[in-house]
């Protein structure tokens, strides 16, 4: 990690590495945070809340990186200390009505799907400025940025749909007066 973010001019201290846990069962997990793992992703709210009881003591902070229901914003809204995969207007809403008023803004990212595929989640570009108002409309959310999950395929198709991802959060910031630093692209982050 440290190599590839000299040879793109780039602060290896400004990188952060986030282990997906996913179907990973806790000793596993015990064993990278005991190699020096602090962000942990998960995809689903109730597994990673197993988790977090399993590994409780532990300085961890949680990330939501799978598709969230809002039956489920309540337990997103404080046990995670980001939710990457807004998709929706309805999502942003439920997660800043649940989010304790005494707690800072949890960070978000708004998911967008540029495949349009239908076993896909995620926002269209075109919704995108919709819900990233909305967002930025609750004080108790931080927008932070964008991801979205490359396309099955060849990496010029993935350097494709992160240029769509840059331009898209380039337009946001432009046309909402606000600045979006972080974009990741199927597990690959870019901070300004």
């Amino acid at each position: 990690m440290r190599a590839a973010a000299e040879r793109a001019g780039r602060d290896p201290a400004g990188i952060t590495l986030m282990v997906v846990t996913k179907s990973i069962d806790v000793a596993r997990i015990r064993d990278v945070v005991a190699a020096g793992a602090v962000d942990l992703g998960e995809n689903r709210v109730q597994e990673a809340t197993d988790k977090q009881a399993q590994l409780a003591g532990a300085s961890l902070r949680w990330h939501l990186i799978g598709h969230l229901q809002t039956n489920k914003a309540r337990r997103a809204a404080t046990g995670f200390a980001s939710v990457q995969s807004i998709d929706s207007e309805r999502i942003g809403f439920a997660l800043a009505d649940r989010r304790p008023a005494e707690d800072v803004p949890l960070p978000v990212l708004i998911e967008v799907d540029f495949t349009r595929g239908l076993a896909r989640t995620g926002a269209s570009a075109e919704q995108a400025t919709s819900i990233a108002a909305a967002v930025l409309s609750r004080p108790s959310l931080e927008l932070r940025g964008l991801m979205t999950v490359a396309p099955m395929g060849s990496e010029p198709q993935a350097r494709a749909a992160f240029v769509q991802l840059r331009r898209l959060r380039d337009d946001l910031e432009q046309h909402l007066s606000v600045r979006l630093g972080t974009i990741i692209l199927g597990g690959r982050q870019a901070n300004r």
